[in-house]
């Protein structure tokens, strides 16, 4: 089930990020997805992290890094800095 209307632009944004880098099909990430799923190892995962930083223009504390583990946790510490 996903979290998301359709039309989120937070989420289309970083599911399209996740799409372009990791060639999944964007019609098949969903929010409760792990990060990992995405990535081979902890490495690949903070060079997601920081591509989807540059085009948020915007930081995630060293302290978030490890709250980190879904879709759908990235998405929301991207929702409250747009807040």
């Amino acid at each position: 089930m996903n979290l998301y209307p359709s039309d989120d632009p937070i989420f289309l944004k970083v599911a399209k990020m996740l799409s372009d880098m990791c060639g999944v099909p964007i019609d098949q990430i969903q929010p409760s997805d792990k990060l990992f799923s995405y990535a081979k190892d902890s490495l690949d995962v903070v060079e997601i992290v920081m591509k989807i930083e540059d085009e948020f223009e915007t930081n995630i504390s060293d302290n978030d890094l490890p709250r980190i583990e879904t879709v759908a946790d990235l998405v929301e510490i991207f929702r409250k800095r747009g807040d």
